[in-house]
Parts: C-alpha cells; sequence; structure tokens
C-alpha cells in the first residue's frame, strides 16, 4: 500500500493502517501526527502479526525517514508501542527539526521524570533534532 499526497482516505471512518503499512510510507512524509489513542487499539495478537510480516521490527534496519522533519504525538502515555515508535523517529529521521509529544492527562510529575530521563537518551539521526515534551493542557 502507498499513500501519495492528496490521499482523501478517511482513516477517522474506520480504514485503517497498520504499523507496517503505516512504516513503509513513512520515508515520503514530511510531517507526521500520531495520537497515541490510536496505538492503544492494537492489542498483544496485532503485535504478533506485525512481527509475521515485518521481520526487522526490532531495529528498523530497513527503514529511512529522509524526508521527516516535523513529528507530533498526542496523547502520549509512554507505552512501549509509543516509545519504540518515537525511537524509530527519532533514529531514523536525518533531517527531523521537531518531535513533539503532548503527554495525556493523568500524567504524575514523578511518572514524567521517569519518562524523561528515558527519552533525553535516545539516539537522533539528526543532531540538530529537537524533543519537545508538553504537559496536556488544562480543560477550560
Amino acid at each position: 500500500m502507498k499513500l501519495q499526497r492528496g490521499d482523501s482516505r478517511d482513516f477517522a471512518s474506520g480504514n485503517k493502517l497498520t504499523f507496517v503499512e503505516l512504516l513503509q510510507c513513512v520515508p515520503l512524509i514530511e510531517m507526521l501526527r500520531v495520537e497515541g489513542a490510536y496505538m492503544e487499539g492494537y492489542e498483544k495478537s496485532d503485535t504478533a502479526q506485525i512481527s509475521k510480516n515485518f521481520p526487522d521490527i526490532q531495529d528498523y534496519s530497513g527503514f529511512a525517514l529522509d524526508h521527516l522533519e516535523l513529528f507530533w504525538m498526542e496523547y502520549f502515555a509512554s507505552e512501549d508501542r509509543e516509545v519504540d515508535f518515537l525511537k524509530l523517529i527519532m533514529a531514523k529521521s536525518p533531517m527531523l527539526k521537531k518531535a513533539q509529544i503532548e503527554l495525556c492527562i493523568g500524567f504524575s510529575l514523578e511518572e514524567e521524570n521517569k519518562m524523561l530521563r528515558n527519552l533525553i537518551r535516545l539516539p537522533r539521526a539528526s543532531p540538530s533534532a529537537k524533543l519537545i515534551i508538553k504537559r496536556p493542557k488544562p480543560a477550560s
């Protein structure tokens, strides 16, 4: 499956990409916005299917995210799948200027500090990439 500029598929109405399909499309994308809630929809059985279809899931050696400059993730809960996806983005995006994650509601300061200690050490393909972490906006 290939996504091209101007693709009009309505993914909000239930047409979903697997992570494998999404990752195969990423090399052409300059900006990517992901909701952590999208990742929550995958159960452990889906993870096994992804590994079966994509043998390099652990090291991502087959990917080059050469065009990605901006990455946003909303509702980040520091789940393993979310952290792995962020690792991929940071490690394989030599043109990345900014990666911004917005935490989900309910993060304690202790949890946030623990997460920050882990995320700050992520390897980066772009030496100038900024990792910005935002707390959720308070309800009005």
